[in-house]
C-alpha cells in the first residue's frame, strides 16, 4: 500500500556545486539551483509498485538508474518576467509580460556520475526563445556534444528575430575549448579558473558526504499520494512533493559548506542568509509522477514565484524534468569543427587593440598635462618667461616618454615666446587627431599641430 506522507531520501547523483552569495538577494538564485538539485534528486529516485512502500521504491529505483550507462533528460520551461516598465516599452497588454522559454533533450552517459571513471560525456539538442522583450521574437536552436570535460561542440542550426545576418555561423560544428580559452584570454587567472571549472565535478567522496547531509535532512522533503496520473501518457502514480524551508536552510549551508570546503575564496554562508532568501521564493506547487510498470520514466514539475525584499512578484519559473533510460549512444567529436576562436581571436584581438589605444591616449594626454605643470614651474624660474622651455630638459624628457617609450605620439612639436607656448603631438594609429595644450590654458583635440603659440581652433 502506498502511504499518504511519508519521508523522502534524497539521491546525490543530482547535485552540481554551487557558489553562495553574501547579500540576501544574490542567494536567491543560488536557492533555486540547490531547490533544482533536490528536485532533481527527487525525480531521479523516485518509483512506484502497488505492492511497494514509496521508501521500498526508491531504493529500488536508485538501483536501476545506478546500473544504466546513460540516461535521457528532458528539460522544458519558462520563466515570465513581472517587468511592467519593460511591458510598458513594448506596449503589451495587461498581464502579458516578456517570457522566455527553454528546453533541453540530451542523452548522457552515467559513468562519471556511477563509477567516477572518464569524462562526464553528454549529447543535447537546446533551443531557446524570448518573447514580448522587442517587436519581434528571437528564437534559437542548438546542438550540443560534450565529448570530454571542458571540451564542447555547438552547432546552431537556426537563429531567428535578430537584425544581423547569421548564415556565417549557423550550420556548422564550432568547438570549445575551455582550457585554450582560458589560457589565451585569462592571462595569470588561466589556471585559478580552470581548476574551478575542474572542481565542478564531484569527486566520489564528494557523492558520499553529499548523500549523507541529504540523509541527515532527509525529512526536509515530504512526498503525499495523489490520484494517478500520467507521464508521457502511460498511466503514472502521482505525487505531491513537500519542502520543508526550516529544515532546508541548514542542509543547504552544509552542502554550501562541504563544496567549498578546499576552496581559496571560500564565502561563508549563515542559516539566517539561506532562510531570507528562501522568503523570496514562493513555491506554487511540486508535482511527482512515476511510470506504474517499468520504474522509468519519472517526472518531476513544479512552479515558483520569485519575489524581492519587499515581497512583491517578480516572475514565475515553471519546469518540468523527465528521466528515462536511454539506448547507448556514441558521444564522440564530430568529424569537422571549427574553433570558436577563430570568431573569439579577432573580436577579443579587436578589442584589445581599442584598449591599448585608449590607455595610450590617456597616458598622451595624462603626460601633457604634467607639461604644463612644468611649463608654470619653468616660467616662475626664468624671470617670468617661458622662452628656452621647449629645449629644457623636462620637456625632453616627457617627450621621449610620449614618442618613444610606449605612448606611440607622432609629430611632436613645440612653440615658444616669452608670454607664450603651444606644444601638440599626434595620437598613434587608428585615434584621429592630435592633443594639444597651451599657456592659455587650452587641452583639447585638434585637427593639426599648433603652427603658432595658441593651440588651433578646430
Amino acid at each position: 500500500m502506498i502511504n499518504n506522507q511519508t519521508t523522502v531520501p534524497v539521491s546525490p547523483e543530482v547535485p552540481e556545486p554551487v557558489s553562495p552569495f553574501s547579500k540576501t538577494s544574490k542567494i536567491v538564485p543560488f536557492i533555486i539551483v540547490a531547490i533544482l538539485i533536490v528536485l532533481g534528486g527527487v525525480a531521479v529516485f523516485s518509483q512506484h509498485r502497488n505492492e511497494e512502500s514509496t521508501d521500498q521504491i526508491l531504493g529500488k529505483v536508485s538501483d536501476r538508474i545506478t546500473s544504466l550507462k546513460f540516461v535521457k533528460e528532458k528539460v522544458e520551461g519558462s520563466l515570465i518576467l513581472k517587468d511592467e516598465d519593460l511591458a510598458s516599452q513594448n506596449n503589451l497588454p495587461a498581464g502579458v509580460y516578456p517570457k522566455i522559454s527553454f528546453s533541453s533533450d540530451m542523452v548522457a552517459s552515467m559513468d562519471s556520475w556511477v563509477n567516477y571513471s572518464g569524462d562526464p560525456k553528454a549529447s543535447a539538442n537546446l533551443k531557446l526563445k524570448f518573447d514580448n522583450f522587442g517587436p519581434d521574437s528571437i528564437s534559437a536552436d542548438a546542438d550540443f556534444l560534450m565529448p570530454k570535460m571542458l571540451l564542447y561542440y555547438i552547432k546552431l542550426n537556426e537563429l531567428t528575430g535578430v537584425p544581423i545576418d547569421t548564415s556565417f555561423i549557423t550550420g556548422k560544428w564550432w568547438k570549445v575549448d575551455v582550457e585554450a580559452l582560458a589560457k589565451n584570454f585569462a592571462g595569470a587567472e588561466a589556471d585559478k579558473l580552470l581548476e574551478s571549472a575542474k572542481g565542478s565535478q564531484l569527486s566520489k567522496e564528494q557523492i558520499e558526504k553529499t548523500k549523507a547531509i541529504f540523509e541527515k535532512y532527509k525529512d526536509a522533503i515530504r512526498i503525499k499520494s495523489l490520484p494517478d496520473g500520467k507521464i508521457e501518457g502511460a498511466p503514472a502514480y502521482h505525487f505531491s512533493v513537500v519542502l520543508e524551508k526550516s529544515k532546508l536552510a541548514p542542509m543547504l549551508v552544509e552542502i554550501s559548506d562541504m563544496m567549498q570546503k578546499n576552496s581559496e575564496n571560500k564565502e561563508e554562508v549563515s542559516i539566517s542568509d539561506i532562510e531570507a532568501a528562501l522568503e523570496m521564493i514562493d513555491i506554487k506547487y511540486i508535482e511527482l509522477f512515476v511510470h506504474k510498470r517499468d520504474y522509468l520514466p519519472a517526472q518531476i514539475k513544479f512552479s515558483m514565484g520569485i519575489l524581492n525584499e519587499e515581497n512583491e512578484d517578480l516572475g514565475t519559473l515553471d519546469m518540468s524534468f523527465i528521466i528515462d533510460v536511454s539506448a547507448p549512444v556514441e558521444i564522440k567529436a564530430p568529424a569537422d569543427s571549427t574553433d570558436i576562436l577563430y570568431l573569439a581571436g579577432p573580436i577579443v584581438q579587436s578589442s584589445l587593440e581599442v584598449a591599448r589605444n585608449k590607455g595610450k591616449e590617456a597616458a598622451i594626454k595624462a603626460n601633457m598635462a604634467g607639461l604644463r605643470a612644468q611649463a608654470e614651474i619653468f616660467y616662475d624660474s626664468n624671470q617670468y618667461s617661458y622662452s628656452g622651455f621647449c629645449s629644457s630638459k623636462e620637456l625632453k624628457s616627457v617627450r621621449a616618454i610620449i614618442t618613444e617609450e610606449g605612448s606611440g605620439g607622432t609629430g611632436f612639436v613645440c612653440r615658444e615666446k616669452r608670454e607664450a607656448y603651444a606644444i601638440g603631438v599626434n595620437f598613434p594609429q587608428k585615434i584621429s587627431g592630435s592633443w594639444c595644450v597651451d599657456s592659455a590654458g587650452a587641452a583639447k583635440v585638434t585637427a593639426t599641430l599648433p603652427s603658432g603659440t595658441v593651440c588651433p581652433s578646430k
